[in-house]
């Protein structure tokens, strides 16, 4: 149901202009403002008009909208706009006269495709920007880090004990190599049983091995022992993410497209992360089909979504209603 009510239900989605909602909301409430803004491209697209008049007709438009912004953030509060070069430079001068450049953090930059569509007398263009600013030096800022394996590593991780432990992978224990001192044994586990010295002896010594068992990390079926390999206990952590993001892919065919300018859920889990904590309010006042929303939601973060866009909305609430877990 689409809601058009006045005042402000935190998980929910209004369909309205998003400015009207916006003089609604009490000052200092929001911890994170996200939006994939209007990049005024001056085309018409299946679900919307990306068309705001010349670059100084659209700041005009913007203008109001961002000094509400700006005023319904909280003082730990972020702000993230998205948009392309079509505006990035007059929406980061008119973000500097609203937010004060002393508070501007930083322009990421996201590699949205590596196709490099050719263009005539030019070059490719396939980034975004995301102007990122805060609204005081208190802001919330938590690191984040590149993902830690491959996909394809990540693939091998399937194992779950359900046992609180997480995602596990397993190991050969017999050597590949030449046997060392102490790893010439058969091995007889707490239930008796007797497991054969493989050909080339354990890769640890029996004290060790036994330590193994006792933790629940030997896989003790088939013709061989196996050791478990858990996720999250790799030391690497991957490499700081800087404000090059040139490691999420866009949808594509990677995804089910909902909506024209749908984001994946990987570029909002790391902006949602980034910016906000456990329990904040995440507002997109240009929801499209709500991934900011939906994310918020499965990082359980509250969230108000507004589009002009009936379909917008409609889809958003179906989307939302496919999470796991109540609203609240």
């Amino acid at each position: 149901m689409i809601k058009k009510q006045k005042g402000m239900e935190l998980n929910s989605v209004y369909c309205m202009d998003n400015l009207e909602l916006l003089k609604q909301l009490e000052d200092e409430s929001v911890d994170l403002i996200y939006c994939d803004i209007l990049y005024n491209t001056g085309k018409k697209f299946k679900d919307y008009d990306d068309k705001l008049g010349t670059p100084q007709q659209a700041i005009e438009w913007y203008r109001p909208r961002l000094i509400e912004m700006k005023r319904v953030l909280k003082d730990t509060g972020n702000i993230v706009l998205q948009c392309d070069y079509n505006l990035s430079h007059y929406l980061k001068v008119e973000m500097d006269n609203i937010f004060s450049l002393n508070n501007f953090k930083n322009e990421i930059i996201w590699l949205r495709t590596k196709a490099g569509k050719t263009i005539k007398n030019n070059m490719a263009k396939d980034t975004d920007s995301l102007l990122w600013y805060s609204k005081t030096s208190k802001n919330t800022f938590n690191i984040q880090y590149t993902e830690q394996v491959s996909e394809s590593t990540l693939k091998t991780y399937s194992k779950d004990d359900n046992d609180g432990r997480g995602l596990y992978a397993t190991q050969p224990l017999q050597k590949p190599s030449n046997p060392t001192r102490g790893t010439i044994y058969d091995y007889v586990d707490n239930t008796g049983k007797v497991w054969k010295c493989p050909k080339k002896g354990w890769r640890m010594v029996e004290q060790k091995l036994r330590a193994l068992e006792n933790d629940r990390r030997l896989v003790m079926t088939g013709k061989t022992l196996r050791q478990k390999v858990y996720l999250n206990e790799r030391k690497n952590k991957g490499k700081v993410v800087s404000n090059l993001w040139d490691d999420i892919a866009n949808i594509g065919g990677k995804e089910n497209v909902d909506y024209f300018s749908q984001k994946p859920k990987k570029l909002l889990e790391r902006i949602i992360k980034s910016f906000s904590n456990e329990g904040d309010i995440v507002a997109d006042f240009f929801c499209g089909s709500g991934t900011a929303m939906v994310v918020a939601k499965e990082l359980n973060r509250k969230y108000i979504g507004c589009d002009i866009n009936p379909r917008a909305v409609e889809i958003t609430e179906q989307r939302l209603k496919e999470v796991n877990g109540a609203d609240g």
